[in-house]
């Protein structure tokens, strides 16, 4: 599903909203959600860096996924860096995402082959022979 976020500010300009839209239908996006931030709250966490940025983004009703919330954080960024700026666009593709995530997930089995072929080896643990245990209560 492709989606589309707009990062834009308020009409009172001391808020920032984010706009999520998504294609549900073939080149047609609807308006799925309307998030709303205090600029200020905004700064203070850009302040200390992406990661609070992003802690900040989210929320109870708003959670997006690390890689669209580092996308997010970082058109956040563009728009309190620049204050005459009135809006950001961020465009998600999740096919593309997916495809990316699962070319590095198949990288990483590759590596694990060695490490699976190495659990599959026999231990030698030595085992009592249980014949020799009979014998010796046989003897006493």
């Amino acid at each position: 599903m492709k989606q589309q976020f707009l990062v834009a500010r308020g009409e009172a300009k001391t808020d920032l909203l984010i706009r999520e839209f998504a294609e549900l239908e073939k080149n047609e996006t609807s308006l799925v959600g309307e998030h709303v931030f205090k600029v200020s709250d905004l700064k203070k966490a850009a302040q200390a860096g992406l990661g609070e940025l992003i802690t900040r983004l989210r929320t109870a009703d708003f959670f997006p996924p690390a890689f669209l919330a580092e996308k997010l954080a970082q058109g956040v960024m563009e728009m309190l860096k620049d204050a005459g700026k009135e809006s950001v666009e961020v465009l998600v593709d999740d096919m593309t995402v997916m495809k990316d995530q699962e070319a590095d997930f198949v990288d990483d089995e590759l590596d694990d082959d060695e490490d699976i072929d190495e659990l599959l080896e026999d231990d030698e643990i030595p085992f009592e022979d249980e014949s020799d245990e009979e014998e010796e209560e046989d003897l006493s």
